[in-house]
């Protein structure tokens, strides 16, 4: 999944794509007493590390006729959950409390390996908490914008 902070202008939630609008639908616009959400896919990565990836293989002769897997890691939903509710205060009451503190992967969950990515076009991957707490800052502003009719 691709998750974090967008870079175009949404206006609307309603306008969301599907893995932010996961964020907001089952962690945000919701509630602490809601069971957490099942992980679903828990592999991701923030899309400005997307974007310069594909920018480091334009410039980068070594990437011709290859392919990358982009994957900043994995990401369980109590971990988003604890993400988001140690940084962002508003979300106190609307974020799904969870286990705080407990693994919710499932026993040997898959994996991927971005080790040639970041050998070759050397790229990087920003923390979890900057990719959720941005987006949902950022998710928190639309909504309100939303609210106020602008």
């Amino acid at each position: 999944m691709v998750y974090g902070p967008l870079q175009h202008t949404v206006r609307k939630i309603s306008n969301l794509n599907q893995s932010n609008d996961r964020i907001y639908s089952l962690f945000i616009n919701s509630s602490k007493d809601t069971e957490l959400p099942i992980n679903g896919i828990y592999l991701y990565t923030d899309p400005r590390d997307l974007a310069a990836a594909h920018v480091s293989a334009v410039f980068t002769p070594a990437a011709s006729n290859q392919r990358f897997l982009i994957c900043a890691g994995q990401i369980s939903s109590q971990r988003i959950s604890d993400i988001l509710r140690a940084h962002v205060p508003e979300l106190a009451e609307r974020t799904p409390v969870g286990t705080p503190g407990k693994d919710s992967l499932p026993e040997n969950p898959y994996g991927a390996s971005s080790r040639r990515a970041e050998e070759v076009l050397g790229v990087t991957y920003r923390s979890a908490e900057e990719t959720f707490v941005q987006l949902a800052r950022q998710l928190l502003e639309i909504e309100k914008r939303e609210e106020e009719g602008k």
